[in-house]
């Protein structure tokens, strides 16, 4: 039975993955998420549709197995049970949890995954909490792990409960700071105060939810960005498990077409680093759609630091043969440098960079100094201020009367466009 709920299984998710993001328009909180390690998930309950949104997203942002806590009665029926095994629930029995039910949860923690437990413990109308129960509460306490509280809005319009087929709704979802925890309480202290701190945090989450801000999609490009800097290499490159895992990340929400472009542009990112691991004949191949794409972006917001660093850097890094130009990568890159935070320092390196591939490399004294006073002091930051000091030195060096578009004897500027350091 196994190999045919695994095959069930890839295809019901792929289905659901699919459904979910066309509906998705708000990812709020992915911070939240650990990407690693055990967890409970508590988030409201009022629709059977919860379970695919909360699955697709943890997916998306672990790519890791996420299980569910489900009542046992989910399981009397043939046809439901396999359905429940297949989406990967433990079923429970309300009043009193089995010893094989509390081997499967504990082995589920054990094994580094998320489970998805409801306090409401049953599905509620929408527009209200049902009164929590302490089973979240209670494993978490148990096995010693975070419980992360949700908010989620819009999934009782997709799937109202008694109906069977889901509407076309706008889905969001908001993940909170994980409940604090206090070991030097007794056991039944610390489920209660992680219960009324959830009884708490839960309907606030459901109200950010409900009420998006103009953005939705803003606060996921940020994150998506945030761990691309995470992920990357001393040398800039980003590992393929990390490329694919935020691939999916960044895919949860598709574009609008508004102004905010981050999300989009972190998309684009994303090309760029796996170009960048690409071998020398596939990389121009897969890298020239990333400036074809950013230029379109930069329709929509010409200031947007990120699109303008990513077409400033193909610039930099294709041949003239191929089309790139120095002096378009050096236009892009100050209005990258200009617009973006001053700690961001790879946009400043990458515009010095361009200054001296256009033959302006006394222009670059100022870029390479910002680099070299306000990088963060971490494995990449200080392989960036090396780099910087030695392109400064190379400037410095130049003899007097030398033109300015005499080559500088220096480093090779990056392959690739999206993965400066």
């Amino acid at each position: 039975m196994k190999p045919i709920e695994d095959g069930v299984r890839a295809t019901a998710f792929a289905l659901i993955h699919r459904s979910v993001r066309r509906r998705l328009v708000q990812v709020d909180g992915a911070h939240n998420i650990p990407i690693d390690g055990a967890f409970i998930l508590a988030p409201n309950h009022s629709s059977y549709f919860d379970h695919y949104l909360v699955e697709t997203v943890l997916f998306s942002a672990r790519g890791k197995p996420t299980w569910f806590l489900t009542k046992s009665e989910a399981f009397d029926k043939p046809i439901s049970r396999f359905w429940h095994n297949v989406m990967r629930c433990i079923p429970v029995d309300r009043g009193r949890p089995t010893a094989a039910t509390l081997a499967r949860i504990g082995q589920a923690l054990a094994d580094g995954r998320a489970l998805v437990i409801y306090p409401e413990g049953t599905r509620g109308p929408g527009d209200r909490l049902l009164p929590f129960k302490d089973g979240a509460f209670w494993f978490a306490v148990r096995h010693d792990v975070a419980v992360i509280p949700v908010g989620i809005a819009g999934a009782d319009q997709v799937l109202a409960k008694g109906t069977r087929w889901p509407r076309k709704a706008p889905l969001r979802i908001v993940f909170g700071e994980a409940l604090t925890d206090n070991p030097s309480l007794s056991r039944s202290q610390r489920i209660q105060t992680l219960r009324l701190q959830a009884e708490r945090r839960i309907p606030e989450l459901m109200a950010d939810a409900a009420m998006p801000g103009a953005d939705p999609s803003g606060a996921l490009g940020l994150e998506v960005g945030r761990q691309i800097d995470a992920s990357l290499r001393p040398d800039g490159r980003c590992p393929a498990e990390a490329l694919r895992r935020l691939g999916l990340l960044a895919a949860l929400v598709p574009d609008r077409g508004t102004a905010e472009i981050e999300l989009p542009a972190q998309r684009l990112r994303l090309r760029g680093l796996r170009a960048m691991s690409a071998g020398p004949l596939r990389r121009p191949v897969l890298a020239y759609p990333v400036r074809r794409r950013a230029l379109r972006l930069l329709r929509r917001n010409p200031e947007h630091p990120m699109a303008n660093y990513l077409v400033g850097r193909w610039h930099l890094t294709m041949p003239r043969s191929l089309g790139g130009r120095p002096e378009t990568g050096v236009e892009h890159l100050s209005r990258a440098t200009a617009t973006a935070p001053r700690s961001d320092t790879r946009f400043a390196m990458g515009l010095a960079e361009a200054l001296v591939a256009a033959g302006h490399p006394d222009e670059a004294v100022t870029p390479l100094a910002l680099v070299i006073e306000h990088t963060p002091p971490t494995d990449r930051g200080y392989r960036r201020v090396q780099r910087a000091q030695a392109l400064l030195s190379a400037v410095n060096s130049r003899p007097s009367g030398v033109p300015d578009d005499a080559p500088v004897q220096t480093f090779a500027v990056t392959a690739a466009v999206g993965g400066s350091t």
